[in-house]
């Protein structure tokens, strides 16, 4: 007969282990929040062994690179249509998936693409923010750009996402103006962009998913 220390222990040890299988996902990938970072090399380690590349920090974020163990974290914000209202598109898992390998071939190409959003908290990712090249008329802008999980809203985070993107283009990427394309009708991210410097430059016309919608450039100076 195990003694009952041991079978305590057992227990125990059984319940540790059934806990950390029911937080790998259908897809074999574990949630942000399970990243372990190393701050003075920039790198995170998640409970799967993949490493993550961190580009910025603020007061409550991290933002780094998203990799394929993102997936899903990525579907619970393209995939809500409230949060991509402004796009009037209904994304598909082909269509997240597309969006994803298209981060990650920014980074190759430019070094910079839309990030993971993470909270220092938590480690949860949160949403997306980044330095995207955009088209506009005849040329190409630095465009600041961000998305959040609906269930973290009204908390400040976009504001501070967006701040330190713009920190890292003037400062890490030497840009002496960014912008913010932003559809007529986005109040939200309209605030967002003004609480952050940027002042209304323009008003333009661009081709999205279901036709021609409204926008508008925003832009702050070094």
């Amino acid at each position: 007969m195990i003694p009952c220390v041991q079978c305590k222990l057992l227990v125990i040890l059984l319940y540790m282990v059934s806990c950390f299988f029911q937080t790998i996902r259908s897809d074999g990938s574990f949630p942000s929040y399970l990243i372990t970072w190393k701050l003075s090399t920039k790198t995170g380690i998640c409970a799967s062994g993949v490493e993550y590349k961190m580009i910025l920090d603020t007061e409550r974020l991290f933002l780094r690179e998203m990799k394929q163990n993102d997936f899903q974290d990525l579907a619970e914000i393209l995939q809500n249509p409230r949060v991509m209202y402004a796009y009037e598109h209904d994304f598909s898992d082909n269509d997240v998936q597309a969006w994803l390998d298209r981060q990650i071939e920014r980074y190759k190409k430019y070094g910079f693409g839309l990030w993971a959003v993470v909270l220092k908290d938590t480690n949860e990712m949160i949403g997306q923010a980044g330095l995207t090249m955009q088209p506009y008329k005849n040329t190409e802008v630095l465009e600041i750009g961000y998305l959040l999980k609906e269930k973290f809203w009204h908390y400040g985070y976009a504001r501070e996402a967006a701040m330190g993107c713009k920190k890292y283009a003037f400062e890490n990427l030497n840009r002496a103006k960014v912008y913010s394309i932003i559809k007529s009708d986005n109040l939200a991210s309209m605030k967002i962009a003004e609480s952050i410097g940027m002042i209304k430059e323009d008003e333009f016309i661009t081709q999205y998913y279901n036709g021609e919608m409204l926008h508008f450039l925003y832009s702050v100076h070094k």
